[in-house]
């Protein structure tokens, strides 16, 4: 396990940075396999966003309530982080020659009909 310490001035940053910290802890427990396709990921990330923007619209329609929106935007920001973290090892895994070659071919063949 590993400490963060911080310093802020505003104790609700502090409390959402924490929910968000702890979010990704559960993601991760829950859910522990996570893509190794870096499309896929974005794709996880971008679903959470969609769900933020359509508790921001149940909102508007009278269905949903900003402590919707809070939970969602805590889930986007926790799997935009979980994305970050696994970043590293998603590039190196991209990097690996045989990978590059096969897409530089398929961008080749379709160009050259």
């Amino acid at each position: 396990m590993t400490e963060v310490k911080f310093k802020t001035n505003s104790p609700e940053l502090a409390a959402i940075i924490i929910s968000i910290l702890m979010e990704v802890d559960g993601a991760e427990s829950k859910h522990p396999k996570w893509p190794e396709c870096h499309v896929k990921q974005i794709a996880f990330v971008a679903e959470e966003s969609g769900e933020l923007v359509r508790a921001g619209n149940l909102l508007d329609e009278g269905q949903g309530s900003f402590e919707d929106i809070k939970t969602e935007a805590i889930h986007t920001a926790a799997t935009a982080i979980r994305f970050l973290k696994n970043l590293p090892e998603t590039q190196k895994a991209y990097s690996y020659p045989g990978i590059i070659e096969y897409f530089s071919n398929t961008e080749d063949e379709v160009r050259n009909g």
